[in-house]
């Protein structure tokens, strides 16, 4: 159970810190959310489905792999994220990308209420 924990909260962040790192950089270059810049984050995120695995094998280590393999639906929840609030300025877009950060980071930080939780239910459940 706490593999399936671990594998589950640590994809889910890099996921958000993905989706926050695409929302963040056209937002630090200038540009507001829009439709044009959600079909950029669409070809993103089929470009980097396409190359999942060759994406794979960069990982330095082998318990980064699955963090690196689940690199296109970051891009794809940016893509959400922009459809969702097209038309906000700059500025804007870099709070959005920051909240999702921070989502990832928090649901990190609650990795060990996870774990004692998974701790107590296989307890329960024998």
């Amino acid at each position: 159970m706490h593999d399936r924990i671990e594998r589950v909260t640590g994809a889910t962040t890099a996921i958000a810190l993905v989706a926050a790192a695409v929302l963040l950089a056209p937002a630090f270059a200038g540009f507001g959310a829009s439709l044009a810049l959600a079909v950029v984050a669409v070809g993103l995120t089929v470009l980097a489905f396409l190359a999942r695995e060759a994406i794979r094998t960069l990982a330095p280590v082998p318990w980064l792999q699955l963090h690196f393999e689940t690199v296109w639906v970051g891009a794809a929840v940016a893509a959400l994220v922009l459809v969702a609030f097209a038309g906000v300025t700059p500025a804007e877009l870099q709070t959005l990308g920051a909240v999702v950060g921070l989502l990832g980071l928090f649901n990190y930080l609650l990795r060990p209420i996870y774990l004692t939780l998974g701790s107590v239910l296989t307890r329960v459940t024998k």
